[in-house]
């Protein structure tokens, strides 16, 4: 009946459908270094969507580039998709196959705004994520567009509200404008941030069109 949230930080890496947790002082220069000196990542998720509870997040702060696979076996950059398994959170501080910029200590863009986002209250995990992603798009200018993938159906709030305030109600204003609004009326990077939010072919098309020639296209 309770609620587990898992945050792992470091270098994370994908190859062939899998992400996998590089531990500190590993040597990964070839794909086939990952099973022996990696994490995979869904090995630390299965275990946890078994156990009894209403609510798991699984946050991915790992979407950074490093010294890893660079010969002449390269690694796809970024992590894989995932999807959320029943009851679940599944969130990245970047969109798959993206790198986040290097963070600045003592914390990046991504755990500021996460942190940030969670104090405010009254907000369910979706909100939480949803507004965390449009904050750091907007903190980074596009450089860094987090994703997150739900299933989770259970109310919940990490904190419980503690009356709007102006922040919090120009929170909610921009997270429905990233719910609702036609993309070609917000800057590029704002309008990818909602095309990874709605998630549909109609609304990624939709971007394609806005932005034929943008950066993220």
């Amino acid at each position: 009946s309770g609620v587990a949230t898992i945050y792992i930080s470091g270098y994370g890496v994908q190859f062939d459908g899998e992400n996998y947790l590089i531990p500190s002082a590993a040597q990964i220069n070839r794909p086939g270094d990952l099973s022996l000196n990696a994490v995979r990542v869904s090995d630390l998720i299965n275990p946890l969507a078994g156990m009894p509870g209403k609510i798991k997040i699984f946050v991915m702060d790992l979407a950074y580039s490093g010294p890893f696979g660079q010969g002449a076996e390269p690694l796809a950059p970024g992590l894989a998709l995932m999807q959320a398994p029943p009851g679940m959170v599944l969130a990245m501080n970047a969109a798959p196959g993206a790198f986040a910029p290097a963070a600045t200590p003592p914390y990046g863009p991504y755990a500021k705004a996460l942190g940030e986002v969670i104090a405010q209250g009254g907000l369910s995990p979706n909100d939480v994520f949803e507004q965390v992603r449009l904050k750091v798009s907007q903190d980074t200018r596009g450089a860094q567009v987090p994703w997150h993938s739900s299933r989770v159906t259970t109310p919940f709030q990490f904190v419980a509200a503690a009356g709007a305030t102006g922040a919090a109600t120009l929170a909610a204003a921009q997270l429905n404008k990233m719910r609702t609004a036609p993309l070609r009326s917000m800057d590029e990077a704002d309008a990818f941030a909602a095309a990874l939010g709605r998630d549909t072919y109609q609304v990624y098309n939709e971007f394609l069109r806005a932005y034929p020639k943008g950066r993220y296209t």
